[in-house]
């Protein structure tokens, strides 16, 4: 699937709001669509800006680990997920968080059983579902538009919807139009907006990683679980983040130290006018490894002074 971009006056206008009093500007490049820029010199280490997802969601191993809302490690343990919401409830980090899961989602969520949601995105290995549910649950709450990801980038589906994407609407709308669940506005939940959602998320989602502070003093514990997947907590979409190109040798980090909160620093110097890059694979990955997973998941064949060089 290829990347669709949007139209260059819309974007700009919708990203300004986003990049006020920021040492960046969103503007357009000559062949990567989008770009963030600095308009002044940045310093290596420093902390250009952070951002608050549209959007998270845990993934299902993490369910009783992470704060269900901001995606915070946790020590202590519960059991939910594949409890109907009459028997389970989520565990949050703070009151803060509760509240706010509260406000925003939990009120539409809590009158809903996922557990065969949750079981078709655990058995199949998705996590893009998970985010569109959260989204879904949202918007049936009143507390953000059908439309809040239509500023991104999304892939191409000039072909049609995928058949999976079908399935798991109809997961979505079976689950929340049910019975128990009352009073929620749900005329938005068609195929096309799925589609929609979803085609936006395979370009634009991040997936937070995080070793437990236990384990970054054993580097080969945190080496082990992050290529098991253990340090994985979660999924998170931003607007401002998803306007970086990538590069295989960027200039800079994109970090969750604590939850959901992402951070930009400056892994050098950027000068005025620099574009800023962060890189959107493993880029220890060899050429051809990652020229294969740009083009398959992203749609596009890098073409950075490393992938150039042959390195």
């Amino acid at each position: 699937m290829r990347p669709f971009r949007i139209g260059s006056l819309y974007f700009l206008r919708r990203c300004s709001t986003h990049v006020q009093g920021l040492p960046i500007r969103v503007g357009h490049t000559l062949d990567a669509g989008r770009g963030v820029y600095a308009i002044r010199n940045i310093a290596h280490g420093e902390l250009i800006h952070t951002a608050d997802p549209v959007v998270a969601h845990p993934s299902i191993a993490s369910l009783d680990k992470a704060c269900y809302f901001c995606l915070k490690g946790l020590k202590r343990s519960v059991s939910y997920g594949r409890l109907p919401a009459s028997e389970g409830s989520p565990t949050y980090c703070d009151r803060t968080c509760e509240e706010s899961a509260q406000m925003l989602f939990y009120a539409a969520e809590r009158q809903v059983d996922w557990s065969e949601f949750h079981d078709y995105c655990s058995t199949y290995g998705v996590r893009f579902p998970l985010i569109a549910k959260r989204l879904a649950c949202m918007v049936a709450s009143s507390r953000t538009s059908p439309k809040s990801l239509d500023i991104l980038s999304h892939v191409d589906l000039s072909h049609g919807i995928p058949d999976n994407w079908i399935t798991e609407r109809k997961l979505l709308f079976k689950a929340i139009s049910s019975k128990e669940a009352r009073g929620l506005n749900l005329e938005f939940l068609t195929d096309d907006w799925y589609a929609g959602v979803l085609a936006r998320l395979h370009i634009n989602a991040f997936r937070i990683e995080r070793i437990e502070e236990a384990d970054s003093e054993d580097i080969l514990a945190a080496a082990a679980a992050s290529i098991m997947g253990e340090s994985i907590v979660g999924s998170a979409v931003y607007i401002l983040p998803s306007m970086y190109n990538h590069n295989c040798d960027p200039n800079v980090d994109i970090l969750w130290p604590s939850n959901a909160t992402a951070n930009l620093v400056a892994r050098r110097s950027i000068k005025s006018g620099e574009e800023l890059h962060i890189t959107y694979i493993d880029s220890s990955m060899s050429l051809d490894e990652r020229r294969s997973f740009l083009e398959q998941h992203y749609g596009f064949t890098c073409r950075c002074a490393r992938c150039r060089d042959g390195d």
